[in-house]
């Protein structure tokens, strides 16, 4: 198997980066993270990878294709602790929308999303009904941090989707 094109968005300190080049033989592309710090973290773990700042000003047609995309879009319009506004365009849990944009213009195989197990009931059903309306299809799965080795018991809710293909 050819090594896999992988870009990242809301990439954070690039720990779901990591857990897929653990996994498959890839290379990121490119990230897109707006905090700083993070940003400099980015650049340790991935020494000359691009890193944008912004999803909302970006587009397919301007970044280098990626055979996946994964991300983990902001959480607190969705987690128990935030206001559960849910994902709605103009919240922040609402660039959910941004991603999927840029899943529809990147035309990558596999798409992988990362969220809070809340979003089960405050926003599961908009990303179903987006992706499925799309043409895509949809799983999703469960995985707490402790599931992969840590002694912690951080609960995560991951989405993965495809145009039919599977690696």
């Amino acid at each position: 198997m050819q090594c896999l094109r992988v870009g990242s968005l809301f990439s954070g300190i690039g720990a779901l980066d990591l857990g897929v080049h653990a996994l498959f033989d890839c290379r990121t592309e490119w990230f897109v993270e707006q905090e700083e710090f993070c940003q400099e973290v980015l650049k340790k773990r991935f020494p000359g990878t691009p890193i944008y700042d912004d999803v909302r000003t970006i587009t397919g047609y301007n970044l280098p294709p990626v055979d996946i995309l994964v991300g983990g879009f902001p959480c607190q319009d969705i987690s128990v602790a935030g206001h559960g506004k849910g994902i709605k365009e103009g919240t922040r849990s609402g660039l959910f929308f941004e991603m999927w944009r840029l899943a529809l213009e990147l035309e990558p195989q596999f798409v992988l999303f990362e969220n809070v197990p809340a979003i089960n009931g405050r926003g599961l059903d908009v990303v179903t009904e987006t992706i499925v309306s799309s043409g895509w299809k949809l799983e999703w799965f469960h995985l707490a941090a402790s599931d992969v080795g840590a002694w912690h018991k951080r609960e995560m809710v991951g989405h993965s989707s495809s145009r039919g293909t599977s690696f």
